[in-house]
């Protein structure tokens, strides 16, 4: 896993030594980008793997964390789901300095883990009770607020389905609470035929979203997949008609 880091605006880049040379097993950050910096200056980078290909195997998620700018890594307590196991992991932080981690599942939707120590140790993942399939997540901080938001499909649970679930909606919920209840405020792409997946999520100075993701129709095709973006005002993770309406600009 290589680290490139700028100082520049990136214009240039310079390699720093990997995070690791040779795993044992598939390693993957999966399809949810969340590479964070702490306001103690410490980078949290989730992962999930475990030995076996990435179909077959039983995966564990943790993170790596580096005290000085990327130069070397520490891994962190791993954190285990039954079935395939806990997959493709977003970390925000809350107001009381815990982190909050979602996971991809097997067990009808997202899972929730924290962090007291900076993203060292992490708690039992619990279910969100956010229903949906097995998908990625992503998971953030709204800037100027306590509150988080998690995008993730807000499908129905199928056990007989190859990944448990339909890929659409692409939805979004928030919590008030530091995770321990969640409010779905509105779908931000719905299409039955395609398919949504591969998150990430950027605020601008403004507070504005920028959510990308991966888009496929009809859903699970692999010969053309394509990138999107939303583009959120920032009012819309706020305002009371947001469950029945789509957000402006989206996608």
């Amino acid at each position: 896993m290589c680290v490139l880091a700028s100082n520049d605006d990136g214009k240039t880049f310079n390699a720093l030594d990997p995070v690791w040379k040779q795993s044992k097993g598939q390693l993957l950050q999966g399809g949810a980008s969340s590479l964070m910096e702490l306001k103690s200056g410490r980078l949290v980078l989730p992962f999930h793997g475990g030995a076996g290909n990435q179909w077959r195997q039983k995966n564990s998620a943790w993170c790596f964390l580096s005290d000085d700018t990327g130069k070397t890594w520490t891994r962190s307590t791993a954190i285990d789901l039954p079935k395939r196991g806990a997959m493709e992991a977003s970390v925000a932080p809350l107001g009381d300095r815990t982190l909050l981690m979602s996971l991809r599942t097997q067990l009808g939707g997202p899972y929730l883990s924290r962090s007291t120590d900076g993203g060292k140790t992490w708690s039992k993942a619990v279910f969100s009770g956010l229903e949906g399939g097995e998908s990625c997540t992503c998971l953030r901080r709204i800037p100027g607020s306590k509150d988080v938001v998690l995008f993730w499909n807000n499908s129905k649970f199928n056990k007989r389905h190859h990944h448990l679930g339909e890929r659409t909606p692409l939805s979004a919920a928030i919590s008030s609470d530091n995770g321990k209840t969640w409010r779905k405020i509105g779908n931000i792409a719905d299409d039955p035929n395609a398919e949504y997946t591969n998150l990430d999520c950027f605020f601008t100075s403004k507070g504005h979203a920028v959510v990308t993701y991966m888009y496929a129709k009809p859903a699970w095709n692999r010969k053309q997949i394509h990138l999107k973006a939303a583009l959120i005002d920032r009012k819309w993770f706020t305002r009371s008609s947001a469950k029945k309406n789509g957000p402006s600009g989206a996608p």
